[in-house]
């Protein structure tokens, strides 16, 4: 699913397992569906075809991102 901003969005987007999990490897990253970048709180990471990578733009959104990264929290 795409993990766009827009709380109403249902999009599927396709990714193998490796390839979310580079995105997710990184706590403000996100894999989101082409053109569903948001520039209040998104910065364009790359264009992989099926599917966009963005990063949350550094203060609140960028905060806010990890400090709800579970991954990463139980890593610690």
């Amino acid at each position: 699913m795409c993990e766009c901003s827009d709380p109403a969005c249902g999009a599927r987007i396709s990714l193998t397992r490796i390839e979310y999990e580079d995105v997710r490897g990184y706590p403000t990253h996100f894999a989101i569906a082409t053109d569903h970048e948001n520039p209040e709180v998104d910065q364009l990471v790359s264009e992989e075809g099926r599917f966009t990578v963005v990063a949350k733009i550094a203060g609140d959104p960028a905060r806010i991102a990890r400090e709800t990264d579970q991954r990463h929290r139980d890593a610690e």
